[in-house]
């Protein structure tokens, strides 16, 4: 890949990283390995609860029903896909350079980097540049070869104004709507 923000190197150790969220629920949109709100179908038991009635009957756990002779139905943790936000700052004082490289060089190789994770575990991101508004944005990329797609967005540098977080914080109260991950580089 010819690419500016991206290495080989740095890819094959991302290969083996996996971005986890430890004691915390999301909210996805796909099925995924992170631990959803919801109860449904998936493979870690949480509990038993009353049948009721309108409860689908294969889901009646027999086993509890010839101990207590009561129906009871099994719930399971259902796992979801994570959505990320990624808000890359593209002011001037991002530009200023810090040794060999600029801090919004610094900046979006962040963001190379977090998506490749994240898109190769099936998480679902959006890339935001901004100064003191919003200027571009990928929205809602899922798949892994949307990966080169994030790297010729972040190549189409953008030299901006003023920095203002206020664009990026009415962003998120508009238009994140889920329980999501936001990172503000």
């Amino acid at each position: 890949m010819n690419y500016k923000y991206v290495s080989n190197e740095v890819l094959i150790h991302l290969n083996k990283m996996v971005f986890e969220l430890k004691n915390s629920s999301i909210e996805g949109n796909y099925p995924g390995k992170h631990r959803s709100l919801l109860i449904g179908k998936s493979l870690d038991f949480v509990q038993h609860r009353e049948y009721t009635q309108g409860d689908d009957i294969k889901l009646i756990d027999w086993k509890v029903y010839a101990r207590k002779e009561k129906f009871f139905v099994k719930q399971y943790q259902q796992e979801t896909n994570l959505m990320a936000y990624l808000f890359l700052d593209c002011s001037s004082s991002m530009w200023y350079p810090r040794e060999e490289i600029t801090k919004y060089e610094y900046g979006s190789f962040l963001v190379s980097f977090l998506s490749y994770v994240l898109l190769h575990q099936s998480d679902t991101i959006s890339v935001i540049r901004f100064d003191n508004v919003i200027k571009d944005t990928i929205q809602f990329v899922s798949r892994r070869d949307f990966y080169l797609q994030i790297l010729e967005f972040l190549e189409n540098e953008i030299i901006g104004g003023k920095s203002d977080y206020s664009c990026v914080f009415n962003y998120i109260l508009n238009y994140v709507k889920k329980r999501s991950l936001v990172f503000l580089i």
